[in-house]
């Protein structure tokens, strides 16, 4: 496992993080609510032979995207404060063909997965309760690449409760797993096949 100490969304973290597939990507080829290999897993390997060709791709970032990175740390803050303990930033962790950029690491071999989205959609993952299935094949990603004994899923939204999930490592990280392991089969062939034996 290998920790790139950079500033996450610098031109470095971009760099470091081009070609290899991210935790926040997984949903590109893993059904969020069964966790099984997903037929869309070639269009990402498309992007990810895009970028090894002409360079990192830096995605759109919408105003709700905006509101998440600034009030992450005040996520951060409130979870630290509830729960008597210290975070980590750290910018990128590479392990197992693919990457993670943590939100925050937690105690010994955990982190914090910190969405801040709008109220509705807050709303409705407090009323529903447990761990959103969008959100599962990142979370359970994270497990495996950073090794972790336990991810808490937390949705922060002032004026609201803050939803708090515990993630393990179960039946669903397993299948995560077997998932990860064939598309980098099927992303180091199409890459033979579009640009050659590049590293």
């Amino acid at each position: 496992m290998e920790r790139i100490e950079v500033e996450q969304l610098s031109d470095e973290w971009y760099a470091a993080r081009c070609g290899v597939p991210t935790v926040s990507r997984f949903a590109d080829f893993i059904t969020p609510a069964r966790g099984d290999y997903s037929k869309s897993a070639v269009r990402y390997i498309a992007r990810l032979i895009r970028e090894t060709v002409s360079g990192p791709v830096r995605g759109y970032t919408s105003a709700a995207m905006l509101h998440g990175i600034v009030t992450e740390d005040e996520a951060a803050a409130w979870y630290e404060f509830a729960h008597d303990c210290e975070t980590e930033k750290v910018g990128l962790i590479l392990n197992k063909g693919a990457g993670w950029s943590p939100d925050r690491l937690a105690g010994v071999k955990g982190a914090i997965e910190i969405k801040c989205p709008e109220p509705e959609t807050h709303i409705m993952w407090l009323l529903n309760g447990g761990l959103p299935v969008e959100h599962k094949p990142q979370c359970h990603g994270a497990i495996i690449i950073g090794e972790l004994k336990w991810l808490d899923f937390v949705s922060y939204c002032p004026g609201y409760k803050t939803l708090v999930v515990r993630v393990v490592s179960d039946d669903y990280t397993a299948k995560v797993g077997t998932a990860l392991t064939k598309f980098l089969i099927q992303y180091s062939v199409a890459r033979k096949e579009v640009i050659g034996n590049v590293e």
